[in-house]
């Protein structure tokens, strides 16, 4: 929402609304955001949230770090002896699968996302 508006400070409530998010969760969200200087917040009549980077410089994986970071396999989650400095073949496919997710979040913006759904919505 907020790489629509890019010059219009949008509020906690009208992103809220916009989104369904519920309020409560939106503000921990966007203080992260903000934390990781993907959001600027600005308070007072006329404030609200903006982004503080353009969208086409904005990776989804940015966001998605800044909110929950992927979690990469390092070591055998089981504690299998033997394996605890090495991960084992199950695990390094599945780790494998997850740095694909990561490249491939990597590898979009923002401004990917609100060109997609543009064409998206043109097709119905």
């Amino acid at each position: 929402m907020l790489a629509r508006h890019l010059d219009q400070p949008q509020t906690g409530r009208q992103i809220s609304e916009q989104t369904q998010v519920p309020s409560p969760y939106l503000t921990k969200v966007l203080a992260q955001l903000v934390k990781a200087n993907l959001v600027s917040s600005s308070r007072g009549a006329g404030g609200g949230y903006v982004l503080a980077q353009s969208p086409s410089d904005i990776r989804v994986l940015d966001v998605v770090n800044a909110i929950e970071p992927i979690q990469r396999i390092l070591s055998c989650p089981l504690k299998n002896p033997g394996q605890c400095d090495k991960i084992c073949p199950l695990h390094c496919e599945l780790d494998q699968a997850i740095a694909g997710v990561e490249q491939a979040l990597a590898n979009r913006t923002l401004a990917d996302l609100i060109k997609n759904n543009k064409a998206s919505l043109n097709r119905r």
